[in-house]
């Protein structure tokens, strides 16, 4: 087996690490969706087998563990990720959120301004509706 070349060692530690020694972010990104996908797909094989549903907040709370994980793995602290809960934090969380139902009002006006959709109400109990 030959021995790979001091040139050939620098160009693989500067594609992964970069400049610094800090592995670069998309294979953070990279090493973030296999552990997601490692977490999530037995889970997936365990609710086919055995009849149970994979709700949304245990899901949830799969991406909320797989996210700390990556960032005890990099060093790095939690507030990176959700950033400083101040006013400016509240600012731009209103303004996302304004902005998030604007993109989803919008099309759907202009769907039933052009006549592609119409839009009734369904009534639905509060029992059935507190299960879904």
């Amino acid at each position: 087996m030959k021995r790979i070349s001091n040139a050939m060692k620098k160009t693989i530690a500067f594609i992964l690490r970069g400049k610094g020694k800090n592995i670069r972010n998309g294979w953070w990104v990279m090493i973030f969706l296999f552990l997601l996908a490692g977490f999530l797909f037995p889970l997936i094989v365990l609710a086919d087998s055995y009849d149970f549903e994979l709700s949304v907040w245990l899901q949830t709370g799969i991406i909320a563990l797989v996210t700390i994980l990556c960032q005890t793995m990099r060093g790095k602290p939690l507030m990176e990720i959700s950033g400083s809960i101040n006013k400016v934090w509240w600012k731009e969380l209103f303004i996302g959120l304004l902005l998030g139902a604007v993109l989803m009002l919008l099309p759907a006006l202009i769907l039933m301004v052009g006549g592609v959709v119409r839009w009734q109400l369904n009534y639905i109990s509060a029992p059935v509706f507190c299960r879904a």
